[in-house]
Parts: C-alpha cells; structure tokens; sequence
C-alpha cells in the first residue's frame, strides 16, 4: 500500500508526495523506506481541463489517469472529494510511473495499459517491458527507482 500526502490542498500550486509507510506511529518509526515528491503542479486552465490525453508510461496525464484510478478504487464515500480536487490540477509537469495495487480480479491477458490503469505485478511487467535497452548516450545512463513491499500473504501466490 502506498500513502499519499497532499501538500497544500486550499491553494495552488499544489505537490503530492507519496510514501510507503502507512500513517501510523509504528510504520513512521520503523518502516518509512521511501517517499516522492512532485513538482508543483498549477490548476488545469479552463480550456485544457480533460485534454490530457498523452497516455505514454512516463508522462504526467498517465501518472493522473492511474492516481485517480488508484484512488477511484478506495470508493467514492473515502476517496470522492480528494479525486474531484485532483481533477483540477495539471500534472504535465510530472515525468513519472505509478504502479499501485488494489484488490483485482482483472486477468493480464484481459488488460491493456493504454486503456486502464494495471495493479501490482502485471503493471510492473507492463512498465519494465517499455523501456529501453539501449543506452542512447554513453555519458547518460538510465535512471530508474524500484521499490517493492511484498505483503507475506501474497507471496504464497507469486
């Protein structure tokens, strides 16, 4: 599970921050491993409201499509108003993936990432398989982070 911080939510410019431990004493203590940062991300103007369209692993309509998506999944009596606010922020700024997990019965052969948002282990397979191999410039190699939490519940599955 992931957490995610929304740094001032009454004013723009706006930053989500998310992090990988839970919101309780004993994960904040003891379990904190990782945490991102966006850029500041400015209200959507008027005319560009919903036209986000660039679906590309990497790019910031994405990241919104799945965030939302990730968020959409806890239900709209928990997460409903958090999603409408999100809405209305550009993330074009935003040069990054999300792969969360929610409960899912979606079989892998079933899901396409260019139509809806994959969880868990078929998204990062979908991710790793786009990107490039080769180095286009020797001087300038590939930066990519990874962290991964195995619930021990699931691992009986893998």
């Amino acid at each position: 599970m992931i957490t995610i911080a929304l740094i001032g939510l009454t004013k723009w410019p706006n930053r989500v921050i998310i992090h990988t431990a839970n919101m309780i004493h004993m994960d904040w203590t003891n379990m904190t491993q990782a945490a991102w940062c966006s850029p500041l991300l400015p209200l959507q103007k008027a005319n560009t409201a919903g036209s986000q369209t660039d679906n590309k692993i990497g790019s910031g309509a994405r990241f919104k499509r799945d965030l939302l998506a990730y968020l959409k999944a806890y239900g709209p009596k928990k997460t409903g108003p958090l999603v409408q606010q999100l809405d209305n922020y550009d993330f074009s700024s935003i040069r990054a993936a999300l792969i969360a997990s929610v409960p899912s019965k979606k079989h892998v052969s079933d899901s396409s990432s260019e139509e809806d948002t994959l969880w868990g282990w078929p998204a990062l397979k979908d991710l790793m398989s786009q990107i490039p191999i080769q180095q286009k410039s020797p001087s300038k190699k590939p930066h990519i982070v990874i962290q991964v939490r195995i619930h021990p519940q699931t691992t009986t599955s893998l």
